[in-house]
Parts: structure tokens; sequence; C-alpha cells
């Protein structure tokens, strides 16, 4: 069998079950070079982003947003910072359904909302401001080379912008 094989199938064994394991135990694995954190989230990974100045944001399949400031050696849930974050609006899901990091500022990521409250960060997540836009969204993205713009799909034809002091809705021109 082959070596290489084998490493890469046991670092994905450990990668894998250092999400399932009790909070804050550490295990060391020099054999191979790596050091593993575990500790638990509240439901399986849905999604993960890296930002610059080690900061990691993970999302769970139960919409729980948890945030590192060390690289992923730890990690907290920062639900409470997200205003409005676990009050279902009626028809809605509470909590964050996706993340959207800016490829053009590493700080700036958008968290679409369950429901018409959505929130961005501008700081790697030291804060979080809320928006409330009365829509829900199907789909985002952000603008690859402006921060402060960002198309968001709807069943019907608007697209938004986002700035630091608001966001702005246009209908989409057919033609």
């Amino acid at each position: 069998m082959n070596c290489d094989f084998v490493h890469v199938f046991l670092l994905s064994l450990l990668i894998t079950f250092s999400f399932v394991s009790t909070s804050g135990e550490v295990v060391d694995c020099s054999d191979l070079g790596i050091r593993i954190n575990k500790f638990e989230l509240d439901s399986p990974v849905k999604d993960l982003i890296w930002l610059e100045n080690e900061v990691v944001f993970i999302l769970t399949n139960e919409r729980n947003l948890y945030r590192s400031d060390n690289d992923g050696r730890t990690f907290a849930n920062v639900m409470s910072f997200l205003e409005n974050s676990q009050e279902a609006e009626p028809r809605f899901q509470s909590g964050v359904l996706a993340m959207y990091p800016s490829d053009s500022d590493p700080a700036r990521v958008f968290f679409q909302g369950g429901g018409t409250v959505h929130w961005v960060t501008y700081d790697g997540g030291k804060s979080y401001l809320t928006r409330r836009i009365g829509l829900t969204l199907s789909g985002v993205k952000v603008h690859p080379r402006r921060a402060d713009r960002l198309l968001a799909a709807r069943l019907n034809d608007r697209c938004l912008g986002l700035t630091q002091a608001r966001l702005a809705w246009r209908g989409a021109q057919h033609g």
C-alpha cells in the first residue's frame, strides 16, 4: 500500500475526529508533524472560512456561528453578538444560513440570516452590524474587487448594494 495514501488517509481521519471530541482536549500527533485541538460544536460543520489575522469562522448545520481569533486553536459561539439571530421570524428560520467573505477586504464578511435580518462584520468579527432589509435572500455574491458591493438574489428581480452606512435595493433592468 502506498505510504503517502496512508498518511493522507490518517490525516483525514484525524481532522474528521477533531470535531467530535470533548471540549479543550488536545491531541499530539508528532509522528505526522501536526497538533490538533479538539472541541465540540452543536452539530456538524456546514461551512468554514479563514480570514487574515488568524480569524476563522465555522458555520454549523444548526445555523450557529463560531469564531476563532487564534487560527482555530479555540472557538467561541458568537450568536449572542448577532442581534435577533436566535429569534425566528414567522415562516423563516433563525440563525445564520451562509457566510460570504470579501475577496477584496479580508476583514469583511456578510452573514445571511434565515429571515429578513442579516449581519456584516468589517473587522473580522470583533463587531457585527445588523442589516434589516425586509427581504429573505436566496443567494449572495460579493464583488471580487469592491468590498462595498454585493449582489443578492430573491424571487423577484432585485439587487442589493452594501455599504458601511446602508443597504440599497434596486430593481434589475430588463432590456
